[in-house]
């Protein structure tokens, strides 16, 4: 099978980056494959490709609506029908989507993990030819992982109602113990498995302990050409860097999840084609994105683990040209990480207040709610509630993954309209109501199909056809909704929270003391791993961050902060031997940490004793055991 003729067709490449074909070819075999691949991989064209080449459908699990609609726009360009299913949709809307797979006008649908247990689709996948089970962002199925989805625990059992179509799973941040789990726990059968290295030799990672942060990050920008991204972890500090940034001549955009949608688009089509240069952002922006020549990554704030600090990172240099990726690091991050350790898994009374208030926030009754979907401001509820933005967020997540709740990503969901009235009985309702029948004829004329399913509509555009304002032709919707002519959905750019089971009594709400008490302890060890990244300076720092995702061989980089202040340093041949004897007597007995050998080597210079440490780490004299404590190798 020609599979490079139909990648150049669809994506105009010339070849394909390793292994892309082997991971193709492996789930065309039908066998079960799983692909780590780092983020910029081209992880989507593993599974996009084979949908092309083979009759049927393909079937993709992913847990992020504006992931899902950002990949069906780009293939809805490229000529390829796909559509997906997601929690923001209406059930005509499901409905027509499902019917369209049943007649085989669509080769990929894309679905949230949560609707895999969705009757309609249930009844419906035996009709479908489906050809291949993608799931993206596979790590999720890990109780292990920084990213936990509860719903795909499910997908093992979606997929008893496709026994002979093989399973491909993706993902670009698995470590060693989280990929033995996905294979578990997705119920793998003797799975190929392909790794790219996490290695970016074009990439540049430095940590830099500074108490002027924009004083620094003015300077990075001044020294280093090119596109940037900065990420923080508050919307506000957003605004404000943005704003320091273009007082001092450097174009500079802020973006949060908290924008509006269209200011959203427009800020990031401003970076994307660079005529913004600097990106300040939170975590909001990132998913999807692809352009190849960002020089610099810089991160404000502490990430919580190194999984997102890699992907985020990872966002620099994807040309292949020399990029860098900066942590800027104080003693105020310290404080702040212990505050988010203590905020990170709240108590079983903190997780119940925050239901009661959800509750409260949005009138349900006990025992009523069970699939209610509400949108979502969670600074207005914390406002309102008197609680900490952050505790309460926590709690919410805790609330998922006992799947009482699921909290949907801010992401613009367009507005919609199902006429519900028969025609003749409209025909009767335009007479009686006259000044209603212009905004009646133009919605019929505008947007065929009314009467079969839910169509998307644009307000803009009938207040213009109607030389009427926007506001006036929402209050006709809304009235013409309330006299049960149409069933009108407004548009929504905001969280969303649905409620998976009936309103609980707070005070009784069942919770998983355990497995509270076990997520407790990963997100500290995960802290943890982001500290030593954060502070250790004797070690290079793309060895650490390989290590950390499986990879126990890699050389230094040559080109971290780390290894470039060791490069211009160096140790006498005697003294050299004298430190390597005092280090391997020190160690002979027991593993030792780090800041205990510095302590009993007192007759050498500190930045002499580690740079021998880390030559000793690079030729594999040294390594450190499972709890961060130097050892003799071998």
């Amino acid at each position: 099978m020609d599979l490079l003729s139909v990648l150049k067709k669809h994506w105009g490449y010339d070849r394909f980056r390793p292994p892309q074909e082997e991971i193709i070819r492996s789930a065309l075999s039908g066998r079960d494959t799983v692909a780590l691949m780092p983020t910029g991989g081209g992880k989507s064209i593993c599974y996009q490709l084979p949908a092309l080449v083979r009759p049927g459908m393909t079937l993709v699990v992913s847990p992020l609506i504006s992931l899902m609609r950002d990949q069906v726009n780009r293939l809805a360009q490229m000529g390829v029908p796909a559509q997906a299913l997601h929690s923001g949709q209406s059930f005509a809307r499901m409905d027509q989507i499902l019917n369209e797979c049943l007649r085989g006008r669509c080769k990929l649908l894309y679905v949230a993990p949560e609707r895999l247990q969705n009757d309609m689709l249930l009844q419906r996948v035996p009709g479908m030819n489906i050809n291949l089970l993608a799931v993206d962002e596979a790590h999720c199925v890990s109780q292990w992982g920084y990213d936990f989805r509860p719903a795909y625990l499910r997908i093992a059992a979606f997929r008893e109602n496709l026994p002979r179509i093989p399973l491909l799973a993706l993902t670009a941040t698995a470590t060693p113990a989280v990929l033995d789990d996905l294979i578990e726990k997705l119920h793998l059968r003797h799975p190929a498995v392909f790794r790219t290295s996490f290695l970016r030799p074009n990439l540049s990672y430095a940590v830099l302990y500074e108490e002027d942060k924009p004083g620094r990050l003015l300077s990075m920008l001044h020294k280093t050409k090119g596109t940037a991204l900065v990420y923080v972890r508050s919307r506000q500090r957003t605004q404000q860097i943005a704003r320091h940034l273009a007082e001092n001549g450097i174009t500079a955009e802020a973006y949060h999840a908290g924008l509006m949608h269209k200011v959203r688009q427009q800020r990031q089509q401003r970076w994307m084609q660079s005529s913004v240069r600097v990106m300040v952002c939170t975590n909001a922006f990132g998913m999807g994105i692809d352009k190849p020549d960002v020089r610099l990554v810089v991160h404000w704030d502490l990430p919580d683990n190194l999984e997102s600090y890699f992907q985020e990172a990872g966002r620099a240099g994807r040309d292949g040209k020399k990029s860098h990726a900066v942590l800027l690091f104080n003693n105020s991050d310290l404080h702040d990480v212990q505050q988010r350790l203590q905020q990170a898994v709240p108590e079983p009374a903190q997780i119940r207040q925050v239901y009661q208030a959800l509750a409260n926030h949005f009138r349900l009754a006990l025992g009523a709610g069970q699939g209610c979907t509400f949108p979502f401001d969670l600074g207005r509820f914390c406002k309102t509630f008197r609680l900490q933005p952050m505790l309460a967020l926590n709690a919410i997540k805790v609330l998922e993954q006992h799947e009482y709740l699921l909290a949907t990503e801010a992401v613009f969901l367009s507005s919609s309209v199902l006429l519900r009235m028969k025609r003749d009985d409209l025909y009767r309702f335009e007479l009686e109501n006259p000044n209603l029948r212009p905004l009646v004829l133009a919605l019929l004329r505008s947007y065929p199909g009314l009467f079969e399913q839910d169509v998307s509509i644009n307000e803009d555009d009938l207040a213009v056809a109607l030389r009427q304002t926007r506001r006036q032709v929402e209050e006709q919707l809304r009235y013409l909704h309330q006299c049960g002519v149409i069933a009108y959905t407004p548009a929504t750019d905001e969280p969303l929270i649905t409620f998976l089971q009936p309103r609980h009594d707070s005070r009784h709400l069942p919770l998983d003391v355990e497995q509270l008490r076990q997520r407790r302890q990963r997100h500290a060890e995960s802290m943890q791993a982001m500290l030593r990244y954060a502070t250790r300076q004797i070690e290079c720092r793309s060895t650490m961050l390989l290590r950390y995702f499986g990879e126990s061989d890699s050389a230094p980089c040559g080109i971290c902060d780390v290894c470039l202040k060791r490069n211009v340093l160096s140790v006498s041949g005697q003294k050299s031997q004298e430190i390597r004897q005092v280090i391997r007597s020190l160690l002979q007995q027991k593993a030792v940490p780090l800041h205990e050998i510095v302590h009993q080597t007192t007759a050498f210079q500190e930045k002499e004793t580690l740079w021998i440490i880390q030559q000793m780490l690079d030729a594999r004299e040294l390594r450190y055991d499972a709890y961060n404590r130097l050892t003799l190798a071998g």
